[in-house]
């Protein structure tokens, strides 16, 4: 069935859980009437939990390209309320458009037949033609509010399509769908229960009586005159699937509706609902609140179940439950049907409403409802069963969720939070559970005269909802205590918190409700301050600029909100300091007023403290009522300081009180300090080293505008986002539609990156007009560029992405980016480290450590020449590229047709020569249909390059003699010479200049954005200098047919590859295959062949076999999968060519006699090192190897032989272990250019295996805290001293432990940094005079001593029946082995002690006290375990545990355990669940329950009991 046929509605679940139907009803066994209770209970399972609501999403359009989805960080409900919730976290617009994912999910529920509308004052109540045809089709008034009303709108057809059209019409403020919601569904502080209740038969059930100080509470309420149940004038509304108000214990207590006439079908109070006497049905639409579920009955005895001599007590039992049925049978809940019954409780004056459901979605009417009736009662909701926190996507529940309401979570009767309960993750946030109430295994009333035990929130708000009636009943006037003031004295009078277990301790743990404390203790002061802002504006000094941003110099104004959360405040005074946690001041902070009085602070209320407003809109600072700061001229930029704010004041409402409240916060001032570059340049700028620049927000560069940055120039984009109240929030980049050049140099690097406050966003490069970067350093890359030359591109966090900011339909948003570098043109520069996409002709440039894909997003142009690729795996990068991958795009590799020639001309000044080449249709970003590096290949083929403009003659001789087709000439943007477009089909033609460097143009001539020029041809100008040329034909001279065979020689030479000449770099001896850059062939439907020859992949000095399975798993083609092209790698370059960056060609390790091994032993051996080009002899080589990353345990210490070859010695003695070493060479640098040699390690290896270890032995001795060494050798007459290593396991590597050299005189050495109880192996060497080591002695192995005791948890007995077994049980765990565990007992008084092994079973130990030994004298015990080396101890002898011991149950009460006077199956559910651990008995249940006498229960007994409820056997004695 359709979505809105399956529940019509947004699961309010029902947030209670049965565990189990208690017999503790009156009248025949269980029969029909069981059956339908135990029904019901399933319905509410525990932890089921809300079903509906989804997890929500932030509004938003596509992202740009690159860009992921943020789900952890931006979906935080705190993040969330920015947008689409208040600051209590109410929705203020529509659930269905603030989450529009989480509405489309199959778990959102809601009506197909009704919608809920708020309509503007101006309606009358009655349907319009627009109305009617938007899909209307009848009205129900909900409420009437200042603002509108409300109705509950019928409609017809799909209700997304009428949705819509209402939410056109005009007179709509509001519109949303009726959502589904269920129902959702501590401690022992007292062994007694008040006498005037216990002739209620099942009391001694109901733990939850002797919790929460309950019978303190009533004592006292006793001793004041009112009854301890509470007043019967106040009502308490149950909000559920009705209650039934004909049951035993409950009939008493029904609130009855005095003006409504019973039986007589009619309204006689006209409130819009007939015959509503005991509550409303809200379902049926009239009638009483009868329950059909069961979950609302149990709820209302919780209450206030009557102290009547039956069944059960409620914590107010003398108080009235007004019955409201909003639920239905299913345990769904209408919202619309949610906010009549809270107007309904409201206007029949109801003190306490309780709302045991709740879901994920919150409606806005029903946020009206609930504020209009907080006037005057006080809110209680369910926390939900999810055991979600609510600070986690769309995981908070609603209405428990809202600041207003008090949200309840469940603990057990030992106080430990309940593993079902959803709880709260930060104090004092928008999104807010306030306290812990009782909620497992309660013992409750269900409709039919009978009683269940159950577990849930939805327990546990009754409970609290009990405590404010109790609280009304004392605090009656409700002008002075109002609903704020109960919550007060609710949440801020608990006397312990409860213990998490399950869900850890990093979230907010509230205190468990207090009913004494809270009649009794007077409300004092909770003053903190909160929403600290920071003002700079110019009126508080003359070096303010009032951006918001506080700078270096500024004075600025502190301005915060008091909030007090309880009792009335006096003298509440304010202090900063800037005191470290050491106590010293922090010097570039000065307090120019440091303290103020603020005087009261009323009762649960706010009070601003140095801010302005203007009609509730923040306008500005007040500085006489702010505290002041100076920040230091010299303060270093993007420094952070902290702030220490502490709020001191004194009881307002108690004179008696002389105590000083106290509370402390702190918040972080941050302060730049750079000079800002401006958002828009309006004229020509040149940025110089002299300055540091901060890029806030994003800067534009105008056509026609040029901004030179110099060399040494640092530019910071981002700083840390304004502190003023209503700040957006920066977006920082460079929009450049003019030009931006970035002209560093080799001694003095530009550098372009984020602040270090925000080192995790991206530094954007972006616009439509050139930008052009040289020996430039940008981190964190997302750059759409022109050129760039001798740059280094790399990023802050090598394993994740980084932020970007940007607009879409719902405001400024945020998301991650991989780095993104997107350019014509690349010439030796370095990828190091970079998660991303790179997508440009890429020249001489090296690809280091980084998981790139190589993307050729533009088909034709982008090309990779003499470029190094090396170790680009996912070791260093993750997320969407596992490892760098180039793909290649169709028809790229080779195979270009001869371009045809347009002219060729001589300039006779120079004698130079001029080829202008077509180059075909001019495709978008400058784009053409062979890539221009192939062009430019080719020129140097021809022994010239592109032609370049440089002197005044030259631009002569272009103009006058270039032209073609009255066109004009074009300079290439990333090229050193001219490309030549026009449009043949326009009069006249279009020329246009597009300078690649200002030392070009100093303007263009004519702009390529031209209408005229939509798609235009263009060409290339080669200039070949007056030289022969560089190709030997059968002639040289240069002729078109000249030109035309030389490319059929360059094409044939496969030097018109777009991937040719690089350097393929994988660590082959360290890394997995899969995780190694791949070259990937193209898509295609029919097999083809590409030309990837002329590369270098690392396989020098390889056999072909290997050499050939090396590169085949470098590559991935036809042969992997059948519908890409055929890769052809032949040939293969032997060496890494010359051009490339600085490449190991190889790393061998030679024998005395010069020759190269793989396996060395303890002897004398050269490392040599060569290269693929002249290295700079001047910087000594660094090389080192091992057997583990980072590969670097030895150095070895060598010199230059030549340019190309380093080599050096070491005798391989000093070696530890034997096994595989690999080798890590750095630190080097090329003769020419002074390329950076990156870290080759992991590629090369060679083998250890030295000779037996010398004549040394090691000895060792655990001590407390530390194993003592000690050793003796006599092989070595003179030596330097001693080494000590250590492995934590047995075959593992072995690591030197003293940091300093063992002197030869000291034999003995303490290693403290041990874990107890671990095993470790030890050995050591001799350091000889030469400081090379002596092979390692033999190992020794010694576990450290274990001093952890064992731990132990044990349920504590109480209470035990004379001559019947005790079974004592404990867990018991230890960090290393549990040896024993023994029980210790005796009669009370007596001189000895009894032992008892206790048996295990996995962590669980028991033992048996004989009945024997139980008399009525008492019994003490303890229990002791011992793990080998220590013994723990749970009570002592001298201080034991004590059984209080009663006299032996009757036989005859023997099986019946429920203490009806009775024995049948009820009696045997119960031992049932005890034996399932669902149920607790008391010490007499589990008395009359054991029919064997042995201690514990088994299937025996529940067998035996219904076997003599059937009259199978006639007595249950065994």
């Amino acid at each position: 069935m359709k979505k809105r046929l399956l529940a019509m509605l947004l699961a309010i679940v029902l947030l209670g859980t049965s565990v189990g139907v208690t017999s503790l009803f009156t009248g025949s066994g269980l029969g029909g009437n069981g059956t339908q209770g135990a029904s019901a209970s399933a319905d509410a399972d525990e932890g089921g939990g809300d079903s509906a609501g989804a997890v929500s999403s932030r509004l938003g359009t596509e992202l740009p390209d690159g860009i992921k989805k943020v789900t952890d960080k931006d979906e935080s409900a705190d993040t969330k309320k920015d947008s689409v919730l208040d600051e209590n976290n109410a929705l203020t617009v529509p659930y269905d458009i603030a989450y529009p994912e989480a509405f489309e999910s199959e778990d959102c529920l809601y009506s197909g037949e009704q919608i809920m509308v708020k309509f503007d004052k101006s309606f009358r109540g009655k349907l319009t033609g627009a109305m009617k045809k938007a899909g209307m089709t009848g009205l129900e008034k909900i409420m009437d509010m200042d603002s509108g009303s409300w109705y509950i709108v019928s409609v017809t057809g799909d209700v997304k399509e009428v949705m819509a059209k209402v939410r056109a019409l005009k007179n709509v403020k509001l519109a949303e769908y009726d959502y589904l919601v269920e129902s959702t569904g501590t401690i022992i502080d007292s062994s007694t229960v008040a006498e005037a209740v216990q002739s209620n038969g099942s009391w001694r059930d109901q733990w939850y009586l002797r919790s929460g100080n309950l019978q303190l509470g009533w004592d006292l309420l006793r001793t004041k005159g009112i009854c301890p149940g509470g007043d019967s004038s106040v009502t308490v509304a149950v909000i559920d699937t009705g209650v039934d108000y004909t049951h035993e214990d409950l009939r008493s207590n029904i609130w009855v509706n005095p003006r409504e006439i019973p039986g007589n079908n009619f309204d006689d109070d006209g409130n819009g609902y007939t015959d509503d006497v005991y509550g409303v049905d809200l379902i049926a639409g009239g009638g009483s609140g009868m329950d059909d579920q069961g979950h609302g009955t149990h709820v209302a005895g919780i209450i206030a179940a009557a102290n009547n001599n039956i069944g059960i007590v409620g914590l107010a039992y003398n108080v009235k439950i007004m019955p409201i049925k909003a639920g239905m049978a299913s345990g769904y809940f209408h919202q619309s049907k949610i906010a009549q019954a809270i107007l309904y409780a409201y206007e029949n004056g109801a003190d306490v409403i309780n709302m045991s459901f709740g879901g994920n979605a919150s409606s806005i009417a029903v946020q009206d409802a609930l504020e209009t009736a907080y006037t005057r009662c006080i809110l209680v909701a369910a926390a939900g069963n999810d055991g979600l926190a609510n600070g986690e996507p769309g995981a908070a529940t609603y209405p428990a969720a809202l600041s207003y309401v008090m949200g309840v979570m469940s603990v057990d009767e030992f106080g430990v939070e309940s593993d079902f309960t959803n709880y709260d993750s930060v104090a004092y946030n928008s999104v807010e559970y306030e306290v812990y109430a009782p909620g497992s295994q309660i013992l409750s009333t269900i409709p039919g005269n009978r009683y269940a035990t159950w577990s849930g929130t939805s327990m546990a708000a009754p409970y609290v909802s009990a405590m404010a009636a109790l609280l009304r009943s004392y605090y009656t006037d409700t002008s002075t205590y109002t609903t704020r003031f109960i919550y007060g004295q609710i949440a801020a009078t608990g006397s312990r918190n409860a213990i998490c277990v399950k869900h850890g301790a990093g979230h907010n743990i509230p205190k468990i409700v207090d009913i004494y404390n809270a009649l009794t203790k007077l409300p004092r002061p909770e003053v903190t301050a909160t929403d600290v802002l920071v003002f700079d504006d110019e009126s508080l000094s003359d070096k303010n600029n009032g951006d918001g941003v506080i700078d270096a110099g500024e004075t600025v104004a502190l301005a915060f909100t008091l909030r007090n959360r309880w009792g009335m405040a006096k003298d509440a005074t304010v202090s900063l300091d800037a005191l470290s946690q050491g106590g010293i001041s922090d010097p570039y902070i000065e307090f120019i007023r440091s303290t103020i009085n603020y005087g009261e602070v009323g009762t649960y209320t706010t009070q601003d403290c140095g801010i302005i407003r203007e009609n509730g809109v923040i306008a500005g600072v007040d500085a006489a009522n702010s505290l002041l700061i100076k920040v230091a001229d010299d303060c270093p930029n993007d420094y952070i300081a902290n702030i220490n704010i502490a709020v001191t004041c004194k009881n307002g409402l108690d004179e008696k009180d002389s105590e000083e409240y106290i509370s402390g916060a702190r918040t972080e001032i941050t302060v730049r300090r750079g000079v800002l570059l401006p958002r828009i340049f309006n004229q020509d700028a040149t940025l110089t080293k002299e300055n540091y620049y901060i890029l806030p927000n994003g800067s534009l560069i105008p056509e026609d505008v040029t901004v030179t940055v110099e060399a040494g120039t640092q530019i910071q984009f981002w700083t840390d986002d304004p502190n003023d109240a209503y700040a957006q929030e920066g977006v920082s980049f460079f929009r450049v539609n003019g030009s931006l050049i970035c002209q560093g140099s080799e001694e003095e690097r530009i550098r372009l990156f984020p602040s270090d406050l925000m080192s995790q966003y991206c530094v954007q490069l972006k616009g439509d007009g050139i930008i052009s970067l040289s020996y430039t350093d940008v981190v964190n890359p997302y750059l759409d560029i022109s050129y760039a030359d001798n740059c280094t591109f790399t990023q802050n966090y090598r394993n994740t992405d980084f932020g970007i900011r940007y607009l879409n339909n719902s405001g400024l948003s945020e998301s991650i980016v991989n780095a993104k570098v997107n350019a014509n043109r690349i010439e030796k520069c370095v990828f190091y480290g970079l998660n991303g996409i790179v997508d440009s002709n890429c020249n001489g440039c090296a690809f280091v450590d980084s998981a790139i894909y190589f993307y050729c997003a533009h088909g034709l142009s982008d090309t990779y020449t003499n470029c190094l690729f090396y170790g680009n795996n996912n070791s260093f990068g993750q997320d969407i590229y596992s490892a760098s991958r180039f793909v290649c795009a169709k028809g790229l590799l080779g195979k270009w047709e001869s371009p045809n020639v347009i002219f060729i001309k001589q300039d006779p000044n120079t004698g130079d020569t001029y080829i202008a080449l077509d180059m075909g249709i001019l495709m978008y970003y400058n784009r053409f249909n062979m890539p221009l590096e192939i062009y430019k290949r080719f020129a140097n083929y021809l022994g010239g390059d592109f032609a370049t403009i440089s002197t005044a003659e030259e631009m002569d001789f272009v103009k006058k003699n270039l032209v073609v087709f009255d066109g004009g000439t074009y300079l290439g943007e990333n090229y050193d010479g001219m490309m030549y477009a026009w449009q043949a089909d326009v009069p006249g033609g279009i020329a246009y200049y597009a300078p690649r460097r200002d030392q070009y143009y100093d303007k263009p001539i004519y702009k390529d954005t031209d209408p005229c020029i939509s798609q235009p041809r263009a060409s290339i100008i080669l200039r070949i200098p007056n030289t022969e040329p560089g190709v030997e034909l059968e002639t040289n001279e240069l002729t078109e047919e000249y030109i035309k065979k030389a490319w059929e020689t360059f094409r044939d030479a496969g030097k018109d590859a777009i991937f040719y000449g690089n350097a393929i770099i994988n660590r082959i001896a360290s890394d997995k295959a899969e995780d190694w850059i791949q070259i990937q062939g193209v898509s295609t439907d029919k097999y083809t062949t590409e030309n990837i020859g002329y590369n270098y992949w690392g396989t020098e000095g390889l056999s072909d076999k290997v050499k050939k399975e090396i590169i085949e798993k470098q590559i991935f083609d036809f042969d992997d999968y059948q519908e890409l092209s055929d890769l052809i790698t032949d040939p293969v370059l032997e060496t890494a060519p010359e051009e490339v960056w600085p490449v190991v060609r190889t790393a061998e390790v030679l024998n005395a006699e010069g020759q190269p091994v793989s396996t060395v032993g303890n002897e004398k051996v050269t490392f040599r090192v060569t290269f693929n080009r002249d290295m700079d002899t001047d910087i000594p080589l660094r090389v080192r190897f091992g057997s583990s990353y980072p590969y670097a345990d030895y150095e070895i210490e060598g010199k230059w032989e030549d340019a190309r070859t380093w080599s050096g010695t070491s005798t391989l003695a000093t070696l530890i272990s034997n096994g595989n070493q690999y080798w890590s060479i750095d630190n080097g640098r090329s003769a020419e250019g002074h390329l950076k040699l990156y870290k080759d390690w992991g590629r090369f290896t060679f083998k250890i295996d030295t000779t037996a270890a010398l004549a040394m032995n090691m000895q060792a001795e655990a001590t407390d805290s530390s194993i003592k060494l000690t050793w003796f050798q006599d092989d070595f007459e003179t030596l330097a001293g001693y080494n000590v290593y250590r492995a934590d396991y047995e075959d593992g590597q072995y690591n030197r432990i003293n940091t300093t050299l063992i002197p030869a005189d000291v034999k003995e050495f303490i290693d403290t940094n041990i874990v107890p109880g671990e095993k470790y192996y030890y050995n050591f060497t001799v350091v000889k005079t030469d400081l090379s080591e002596s092979e390692p002695s033999g190992k020794v192995s010694i576990r450290a001593k274990d001093t952890v005791e064992p731990g132990i948890y044990h349920d504590l007995v109480f209470n035990a029946f004379a001559g019947n077994k005790i079974i004592v049980k404990a867990y018991v765990w230890d960090n290393l082995q549990v040896s024993s565990v023994e029980l210790f007992y005796r009669v009370t008084g007596a001189d000895s002690w009894k032992t008892v092994p206790m048996t295990a079973s996995s962590d669980r130990y028991s033992a048996i006290i004989p009945g024997s030994d139980v008399t009525t004298a008492g019994l003490e015990y303890y229990i002791r375990a011992f793990d080998g080396t220590n013994y723990s101890y749970c009570g002592t002898d001298e201080s034991p545990f004590a059984v209080q011991v009663q006299e032996t149950v009757d036989s005859r009460s023997m099986g019946d355990v429920n203490l009806d006077g009775q024995i049948n199956v009820l009696d045997a559910l119960m031992v049932l669940q005890a034996i399932n651990d669902r149920l607790n008995l008391t010490a007499e249940q589990f008395a009359r329950a054991d029919l064997n006498g042995n201690g514990q229960l088994e299937a025996v007994e529940v067998l035996t009991i219904l076997q003599y409820a059937n009259g199978t056997i006639g007595s249950v004695l065994l």
